[in-house]
């Protein structure tokens, strides 16, 4: 049983992995972009503050989005169990 259970996960990770990348290139892609734009409206101080403010902001939502998968694998877990 537990051999298929990894072959499940295995298939699910490779097929969601690219979807993930997608999304972590998505977001670096507007992050240039929107510094571009930025900086042709206002000075260097305060585009460099605002990519601070942005990777602070990731880090939040990194935090956050590990706690809301671990429970919801707890919750699943749970479920299961009966």
């Amino acid at each position: 049983m537990e051999k298929n259970d990894n072959r499940l996960i295995r298939k699910l990770f490779m097929k969601l992995l690219p979807v993930q990348v997608l999304i972590y290139v998505m977001g670096s892609v507007n992050s240039i972009v929107d510094g571009v734009i930025a900086g042709q409206f206002i000075d260097a101080k305060t585009v460099g503050v605002i990519g601070l403010y942005y990777s602070m902001v990731q880090g939040l939502t990194a935090i956050s989005l590990t706690l809301v998968g671990g429970s919801s694998v707890l919750c699943g877990k749970y479920i299961g169990r009966g």
